[in-house]
């Protein structure tokens, strides 16, 4: 048993000041980062996230994943798919544990970014793109939508 999953998209979480690590480590707009696969021959979405409880690995119904796309994005937030890079991945020496390091080492993504928002840019920088951009221009930042 096994997943099949050949891209991931990482997903930028925005959200005010929370916890006291917020204060010190996640300066900037983006506070975690967390990351989507796509199973083809499952024919099913997961979402990784790495948290200060442990690593959590969900699968999402099609409404479940409508749900959270939606919510992310309503929140500020941004979805960004792998950026094509032709050089071969050494995993750097960062013997920190933190939703940063999961996700570059899941995406395979060389750098020194330490918070969400300086991999924000360093992925950007890098190449790569917008994913699941809604044209919806009646979401309301206020409404909450349930992804349970």
């Amino acid at each position: 048993m096994g997943t099949n999953i050949s891209t991931w998209y990482l997903v930028f979480i925005a959200r005010q000041k929370q916890y006291w690590w917020d204060y010190i480590f996640c300066r900037g707009k983006y506070k975690h980062v967390c990351a989507l696969g796509y199973d083809a021959s499952a024919d099913q979405w997961y979402l990784y996230d790495w948290s200060f409880i442990g690593v959590h690995f969900y699968k999402f119904s099609d409404d479940q994943l409508d749900n959270f796309i939606i919510h992310v994005l309503r929140r500020g937030g941004s979805i960004l798919r792998k950026p094509q890079t032709k050089e071969p991945y050494k995993k750097l020496c960062f013997p920190l544990a933190t939703c940063v390091a999961g996700a570059k080492h899941l995406v395979k993504f060389k750098s020194l970014a330490f918070t969400p928002t300086q991999l924000f840019c360093a992925y950007t920088k890098a190449g790569a793109k917008r994913s699941f951009v809604t044209s919806d221009t009646n979401l309301s930042t206020d409404e909450v939508a349930s992804w349970d």
